[in-house]
């Protein structure tokens, strides 16, 4: 599980992105709109099966999302 702190804004800010609430990401996925609630504010950890579909829904590699969960917490990490 991802549970490193700043990873919830990092879906956020991707799922806003692509223009997404968090009911129109639940009605895509198998995902309830409570349980992302809890992924975006840092309640819970995050599977990596999870992040992939979130990934590929807002138009993002997992490997982008990861790097700027790292970047959110340390901020000299390059983009990706």
């Amino acid at each position: 599980l991802l549970t490193v702190k700043g990873f919830g804004d990092v879906l956020r800010g991707a799922r806003i992105a692509a223009g997404l609430s968090l009911r129109e990401v639940a009605a895509r996925t198998q995902i309830r709109s409570g349980e992302l609630s809890k992924y975006e504010n840092n309640k819970v950890g995050v599977d990596f099966a999870i992040v992939d579909e979130l990934a590929d829904l807002y138009g993002f590699e997992r490997e982008e999302l990861a790097v700027e969960c790292l970047r959110a917490r340390y901020p000299k990490v390059p983009p990706y």
